[in-house]
């Protein structure tokens, strides 16, 4: 599959779902039931007043948590209608956040400016197809003494079967060297049942993160590997404010953070 086709078919895609996302979201800002990623938290606390760029911010709420912490945020997302309701969703939630329609490989072809963080999570680095690209655009965006923070699904988690883990079998499935586009007919999201949508996603390897970073000047300087994960990344079992399989505690790894920094030459 080209890039060009991967990109339009997952844009497709994502644009079906930007409008139940809103909506969701929505009403979860009203009722205050939202909120950021409990593994993200602990990696902010020095965000306040800080310039960030949220990459893949979907329909903006995460971008809408991330400025109430005093960030001034802009987010990037590449499906038109992602951008159109996180717009609308951060007028009605009265936020000053800029959202820009772009593709988080290709940063330089829509932003100049440069920045304290970038933050990127949760379902993320599955849906690009050249991370090497991707990590042009950090490199591009981040400033000398600014960090980038990415907290996503752990790549040996993909290799499991998602239906003998809550059964405590930890059977391999998928091939850890998987260079295959994964096309689905249907997908998630976070407003409900799947919806019908033909969509690509590539499990990625450690060793692809690691080697995009090195060859544009970055280094990850901090890493950690976590059992648990927010609700609907995967688990079978609520464990306070996060997910968890029940038979595999502390054993499997369900996410990943890693904290990056560019060289200076």
């Amino acid at each position: 599959m080209s890039i060009r086709a991967w990109i339009e078919m997952n844009r497709d895609a994502w644009n079906t779902l930007a409008e139940k996302h809103y909506l969701r979201f929505s009403q979860q800002f009203k009722e205050n039931k939202i909120h950021l990623n409990p593994l993200l938290i602990p990696h902010l606390n020095d965000i306040k007043g800080k310039k960030v760029l949220h990459l893949q911010c979907n329909t903006g709420a995460d971008s809408i948590l991330l400025s109430r912490l005093g960030a001034q945020v802009v987010g990037v997302d590449f499906a038109p209608d992602n951008i159109h309701f996180a717009k609308k969703l951060a007028h009605d939630c009265n936020e000053d956040i800029t959202f820009v329609i772009g593709d988080a490989t290709r940063l330089w072809e829509v932003l100049d400016e440069k920045f304290d963080m970038i933050i990127t999570f949760d379902g993320v680095l599955g849906w690009l197809m050249d991370l090497n690209d991707w990590a042009k655009g950090l490199r591009h965006c981040i400033k000398d003494d600014g960090k980038i923070i990415v907290l996503d699904t752990h790549p040996f988690y993909y290799v499991f079967d998602e239906e003998g883990l809550p059964q405590g079998q930890s059977l391999i499935k998928y091939p850890y060297f998987h260079f295959d586009v994964e096309v689905n007919e249907d997908i998630g999201g976070y407003a409900g049942e799947p919806t019908v949508a033909k969509n690509g996603f590539k499990p990625i390897m450690m060793s692809q993160i690691i080697n995009a970073c090195a060859n544009n000047n970055l280094m990850i300087t901090h890493m950690e590997e976590y059992d648990r994960c927010d609700p609907g990344m995967g688990g079978d079992t609520m464990m306070g404010d996060l997910m968890v399989h029940q038979h595999f505690i502390g054993k499997i790894p369900i996410m990943m953070y890693c904290e990056i920094k560019p060289i200076k030459l």
